[in-house]
């Protein structure tokens, strides 16, 4: 570890041994204390602002938010990996940074691409990357993942469930609609060589990019999606997992969302009645 630190800059060197420390086993700790937590969750809703985490100064754009992808992302770890060296991965729906940037701190010789469709957000995610001094490892792109490159319609909704608007199913918080630029997940794919880890968490999107029949994943090694069932629209589930294991992958599913007994009990949140989180590996061979 000590080796990479040079080539990565002094502020994200600094960060990493500050995460990690002398003879580490490669894992991190919080990025919030209990203490900060609290405090941030006493926050109004959807309100901007600044706060000192243990790597550094960070945006958000809603406090909730913020505390709860802070605690998957960097106390559960759900982006961890087996990867080292030099690696090329794609952050499909990054909001603030927390993924690219736990991924930048964890790989040091990863490069990330880092696309988030709403404006306010991504604005977030260069000062959080700049604030890092990651600049020349995670290249933010204020675009969203669609089926074409026209643009899209989209749906702020200030946190972390913006959406395209055709994916907007009863979410009545979402009525900020702004013309977006979109660029298709073949395009980002078609451009690398091979992609070490590719995260789709893309709320609902995901649905339509990955039956665009131009998608070739052949040279993606792991896979993250955050998959999203709508209440009013036909459950895709079956039709991406078979997508997965057609091209060549093994996946584990875990619960994203769902309640204790679907039976008995109905939960529908902004349109969507439950969500999965689904671990894509290539089979060796």
């Amino acid at each position: 570890m000590a080796m990479l630190l040079p080539s990565l800059g002094k502020k994200a060197a600094h960060r990493i041994a500050t995460l990690f420390g002398s003879g580490s086993d490669g894992s991190t700790s919080a990025l919030l204390t209990p203490v900060q937590e609290h405090e941030l969750l006493a926050l109004p809703r959807y309100v901007p602002g600044q706060f000192s985490t243990v790597v550094g100064e960070l945006s958000y754009v809603d406090a909730c938010t913020f505390v709860v992808c802070a605690r998957e992302i960097f106390e559960q770890r759900c982006y961890d990996f087996a990867g080292s060296g030099e690696l090329t991965i794609i952050d499909c729906g990054a909001n603030i940074g927390l993924s690219s940037i736990w991924l930048a701190l964890n790989y040091p010789g990863a490069v990330i691409e880092a696309y988030e469709a709403d404006p306010s957000i991504h604005s977030a995610l260069l000062r959080n990357i700049s604030s890092l001094g990651l600049e020349d490892r995670v290249h933010a792109h204020n675009q969203a993942i669609w089926t074409h490159q026209n643009g899209i319609s989209f749906f702020c909704e200030g946190g972390a469930s913006g959406r395209a608007a055709e994916t907007a199913h009863g979410n009545g918080a979402l009525s900020a609609k702004q013309l977006v630029p979109s660029v298709t997940l073949a395009e980002l794919l078609d451009r690398q060589a091979k992609i070490d880890l590719l995260k789709i968490d893309i709320e609902g999107a995901e649905n339509h990019v990955l039956c665009d029949p131009a998608v070739d994943l052949s040279r993606v090694e792991h896979l993250f999606l955050e998959y999203h069932s709508f209440q009013d629209d036909p459950q895709m589930l079956p039709e991406i997992l078979s997508l997965l294991k057609a091209n060549g992958f093994r996946f584990s599913i875990k619960e994203a969302r769902v309640v204790a007994n679907p039976f008995t009990q109905s939960e529908v949140v902004d349109g969507m009645d439950f969500q999965l989180n689904i671990y894509a590996v290539r089979r060796a061979g």
